[in-house]
C-alpha cells in the first residue's frame, strides 16, 4: 500500500494524503517525493518504508516533509546525494528550508540546527523534522543551567543574519558550530563557528558534555548506572 501526498493545483501541499490507487482512479492532484509503505500487523500500522526524493516540482528544493519526525533509515539515506554535491562545491551541510514554502529553516540532512541571539536560544519548532534528543538536552540546559530564554518557533530565513551564533546539534557531535550558511548569492556570517566555538555554544557544549561524563549533576533521570 502506498501512501502520497496530496496537492493543490499550484503544487503545494494540503497536509493530507491519498492511497495511490485511489488517487490515479479519481485524478486527485498528488506529488510522488513521498513514498510510504505500510505494514498493518495485529491492528497497528507500520511504516517500512519511507522514500524521500531528492527534487520535487520545486526547483533545487530538497524534501524533507512527511516523515521527517520519524527515525528511519531512509530519512538519513536519501540525503546522501545532496550531501555529496554540497561537498563537491566546498561545503559542510545542506540546511533545507521547508518543502511548502521554501522560507523557513528546518534542519540538516544528519541534525537539527540551533541559534543563538541575545540570551535567547532559538531553535525550530517544526512538526517535520527530527525531534532530536540532544536538542532537548541543549533546551533544558540553555534554560535550567545558563539562564536562557528558550524560544522553539519558525524560523524565517530572512532571520538568519540576526543570529549571533549557530550549531548543528546530535549524538555523536553534540554541537558542531556553524560559521557561515550560503543561500544562493547570499552569504550569511556568523561572529563565530569558522574556526571554534561562540562563547554561548561553547557553554552549552561544556555544560551538557559535563553532565553526561559525570562532571556536572544531572537532572533527575537522565542518568542511569549500570552495575
Amino acid at each position: 500500500m502506498e501512501y502520497l501526498d496530496i496537492v493543490d493545483e499550484n503544487g503545494n501541499p494540503t497536509g493530507e494524503t491519498v492511497e495511490r490507487s485511489f488517487a490515479h482512479k479519481n485524478g486527485v492532484w498528488h506529488r510522488t517525493s513521498h513514498v510510504w509503505i505500510l505494514r498493518k500487523r495485529e491492528g497497528k500500522i507500520e511504516v517500512l518504508l519511507q522514500k524521500r526524493a531528492d527534487t520535487k516540482s520545486f526547483p533545487g528544493c530538497y524534501d524533507i516533509s512527511s516523515a521527517g519526525h520519524i527515525k528511519a533509515g531512509l530519512n538519513y539515506a536519501m540525503s546522501l546525494h545532496a550531501i555529496v554535491q554540497a561537498h563537491n562545491q566546498g561545503f559542510a551541510e545542506n540546511l533545507y528550508p521547508d518543502s511548502a514554502t521554501r522560507t523557513k529553516v528546518e534542519e540538516t540532512g544528519g541534525a537539527n540546527i540551533i541559534f543563538i541571539k541575545g540570551n535567547k536560544f532559538v531553535t525550530v519548532g517544526s512538526p517535520t523534522i527530527l525531534p532530536s534528543i540532544t536538542r532537548r538536552s541543549l533546551e533544558y540546559v540553555a534554560e535550567h543551567y545558563l539562564g536562557l530564554e528558550v524560544e522553539e518557533r519558525d524560523v524565517p530565513l530572512t532571520e538568519l543574519p540576526e543570529f549571533d551564533e549557530a550549531g548543528l546539534c546530535g549524538t555523536a557531535a553534540v554541537i558542531s558550530p556553524v560559521g557561515k550558511i550560503v543561500n544562493g548569492d547570499q552569504e550569511i556570517c556568523f561572529p563565530s563557528g569558522m574556526e571554534k566555538m561562540g562563547p554561548t555554544i561553547q557553554k552549552l557544549y561544556d555544560t551538557l558534555t559535563g553532565i553526561q561524563m559525570g562532571r556536572i549533576e544531572a537532572p533527575e533521570g537522565w542518568i542511569c548506572r549500570i552495575d
